[in-house]
């Protein structure tokens, strides 16, 4: 992420970030929107599940929103077992997947009685074209989990910024049921047509992940290209993979992208689409840090009016 000395000087500044939390309302969100108008049909809403995960962390994949210091924009999270989280926060426009802003968050999560917090780190991302406050310095993030109860999850999220500590609210719920799918490579594979990560703007880039897990796409736009592999998380249990992804070759604004990038994914199945979505960051020792959220569309997936 930054230089050594600036970690050290975040961390310490974090326990502090507690003692200021104030529990936030947050916007009840329970709808899932395809993040694309190339997209043929909207994804219809589906009900939030009705028995999550048992445990300790109520886990799973979730979308809804994220109110900035009061001002929503569009969020999606990824919440594993092992309390490992990410969200992806949309632009300053509130509409769905939209760039100019947009923000990930990687995070850890512990529980301790009824409580759990944690820890991580905003970065911003699409930083070639819209460079935002998070794309030259990422920020020291503590979260701690409201409410996750009947498929919604809900958190207070607290970002040590430049000019202060910013108080942020995730509301969110399940779109989906896939999440209590295992993750099988089988399930996995398929081609996709990226419409989120800023090496596919431009143009239509095809992700190709083959039966073994091996992922692979090229922008002939950027010259960015991607070469990593898909693993199920843990024992697979649920439907969330280890990802990895090395991007080369990526020229002129977008060539600060060219870096080694790690992180989770998930698989989803909705009425009207079908999806992979892949959030990634690079390592913590990383001079130059980088995120990128990637949302691809199955191609071989039927629309609405199939059913």
């Amino acid at each position: 992420m930054a230089a050594a000395a600036d970690s050290v000087a975040k961390s310490a500044v974090l326990p502090s970030l507690l003692l200021l939390a104030a529990v936030l309302g947050g916007c009840e969100s329970d709808h899932h929107s395809v993040p694309s108008e190339r997209a043929a049909t909207p994804q219809p809403t589906t009900p939030p599940l009705a028995s999550p995960p048992s445990g300790a962390l109520q886990h799973g994949y979730f979308a809804g929103t994220v109110a900035i210091e009061g001002n929503p924009r569009y969020a999606e999270a990824l919440l594993a077992a092992n309390g490992a989280i990410r969200i992806y926060v949309g632009g300053s426009s509130g509409k769905t997947f939209d760039p100019d802003g947009s923000v990930l968050i990687i995070a850890q999560l512990e529980s301790d009685g009824d409580q759990t917090l944690g820890t991580g780190t905003a970065m911003g991302q699409h930083c070639a074209l819209f460079p935002g406050p998070f794309c030259a310095a990422p920020a020291p993030v503590e979260l701690q989990i409201t409410d996750t109860t009947q498929g919604y999850l809900y958190s207070d999220v607290r970002v040590l910024t430049a000019s202060g500590i910013e108080a942020w609210a995730l509301a969110s719920s399940w779109p989906t049921s896939t999440y209590l799918e295992p993750a099988t490579i089988q399930f996995a594979a398929g081609q996709y047509e990226e419409t989120l990560a800023e090496f596919g703007q431009q143009e239509r880039v095809t992700i190709n992940v083959d039966d073994d897990g091996t992922i692979f796409f090229q922008s002939a736009t950027t010259g960015c290209v991607g070469n990593g592999e898909l693993a199920p998380h843990q024992d697979g249990e649920f439907n969330v993979y280890d990802a990895t992804l090395t991007i080369e070759n990526c020229t002129g604004a977008y060539a600060y992208l060219n870096s080694e990038l790690e992180g989770i994914a998930n698989r989803s199945i909705g009425i009207c689409s079908s999806w992979l979505v892949i959030w990634l960051a690079s390592p913590d020792d990383q001079l130059s840090p980088v995120a990128v959220t990637m949302w691809a569309s199955d191609l071989s997936a039927a629309g609405c009016w199939d059913y």
